[in-house]
């Protein structure tokens, strides 16, 4: 994903400041497969996390249990999960929607 600044104004009660994204190249992608949101007052806590399959060496038919591993975890205030819903929306395709969890089922 290449990386286009974003310049934005933010309004202090003081002062007026110009922010900007800056490169993020350095940034380790981390591969998340799962997605934990927990809402307190107006901050969503959003844990995102990795599901390690274990080697099923045992009867198909015993249950397996694996666990989903938190790789991290972020405090996102309300307005900016918004714009996160916002930017989700204007990028899915017409027909990548998730299906319905008793589709997913079958």
């Amino acid at each position: 994903m290449p990386n286009k600044p974003e310049e934005k104004h933010i309004t202090a009660p003081q002062a007026s400041i110009d922010v900007f994204w800056g490169k993020g190249e350095a940034l380790e992608p981390i591969f998340a497969d799962n997605l934990h949101l927990q809402r307190i007052n107006d901050q969503f806590y959003l844990t995102f996390g990795q599901v390690r399959l274990p080697l099923i060496e045992t009867n198909p038919a015993e249950r397996v249990v694996a666990e989903i591993r938190p790789v991290v975890r972020l405090i996102v205030p309300k307005d900016a999960l918004q714009r996160v819903v916002n930017m989700l929306s204007r990028n899915l395709k017409p027909g990548e929607e998730e299906p319905a969890e008793e589709e997913r089922e079958k």
